[in-house]
């Protein structure tokens, strides 16, 4: 009788612990999303295009894009539920080489100079909010990161935990920007004119609007860890994607109400330096997007 008992351990699956539910993994897809980029691109994509109309019709074309992406990811997160995301999908697709480059390129290049100028500007925009002069923001960007880390720590529950707080928290910001934009007009009405762009031109306003949406994806990389993942994923991508939409479109909105377009064409706001951030707390502690 204590022989088979062996044979049974071992015949128990071993992997994470699947405790995310929908509200969680749709937290993450919105904070893998929204962060610095609605609120430094605008004015680039304002320099790009000929009137409000274009101005909306690029974030909204971006927003349908991102959206189809999404769903394709949707597609590869219910067929392989497993941690990883692209490097499982690449390693079924392409095999281990071409999966292992990918990896490496996200570990040395990719992910890591990611959340180190995340961190950055997170801490440059804090001290600036504060009204603080930093000589060399890098050691508190550093300890952001080993504090996001640390709360990996503790387990899966307090990292969503930790998720979730935080992107209430930029939603709760943007809704507050949108209300005050809505509501104190300081230039005309943002009336769709005729528009002059080239496809061309718009195809380059394009490029800032698909870096604000990125990070849609990063959903995918924690399926092992979402309970029913073959209907969590799908719904979590497209709630996701259609409140930040809706978010990005109202803050432009709220942009121009105020500014105009050629007063947000001619705004000062600092572009993004970095590549694309993410407030995942579950991912190797990024803080949260600035």
């Amino acid at each position: 009788m204590n022989d088979t008992a062996p044979v049974e351990a071992a015949a128990q699956p071993v992997g994470y612990a699947r405790r995310l539910n929908a509200w969680d993994a749709a937290m993450v897809v919105v904070g893998g999303i929204i962060g610095s980029g609605i609120f430094l691109t605008p004015a680039s994509i304002a320099r790009q295009t000929g009137s409000s109309g274009e101005q909306l019709a690029a974030w909204a074309v971006g927003g349908v894009i991102a959206l189809i992406g999404a769903l394709c990811y949707a597609e590869l997160g219910t067929r392989r539920p497993n941690a990883g995301g692209g490097y499982v999908n690449l390693r079924d697709a392409f095999g281990l080489v071409v999966a292992f480059v990918y990896g490496w390129n996200l570990l040395v290049v990719n992910h890591s100079g990611s959340i180190a100028a995340v961190a950055t500007v997170f801490v440059e925009y804090a001290a600036a909010a504060l009204g603080v002069t930093l000589a060399d923001p890098r050691p508190y960007a550093v300890g952001a990161i080993v504090f996001l880390a640390g709360v990996n720590w503790f387990g899966i529950r307090a990292g969503s935990l930790t998720q979730n707080i935080l992107t209430v928290l930029k939603l709760a910001a943007i809704a507050i920007l949108i209300t005050v934009g809505l509501s104190v007009r300081g230039a005309p009405p943002p009336v769709a004119s005729a528009g002059t762009i080239s496809p061309f031109a718009f195809a380059g306003a394009l490029m800032p609007v698909l870096f604000s949406y990125g990070g849609w994806y990063y959903v995918n990389d924690i399926a092992g860890e979402v309970r029913e993942p073959q209907r969590t994923i799908p719904r979590a991508l497209i709630f996701g994607m259609l409140l930040v939409a809706a978010c990005y479109l109202l803050a432009n909105l709220a942009y121009l109400s105020v500014l105009g377009h050629d007063g947000l064409a001619a705004s000062k706001a600092r572009r993004a330096r970095h590549r694309r951030p993410t407030s995942c707390a579950m991912r190797s502690a990024n803080p949260a997007r600035a």
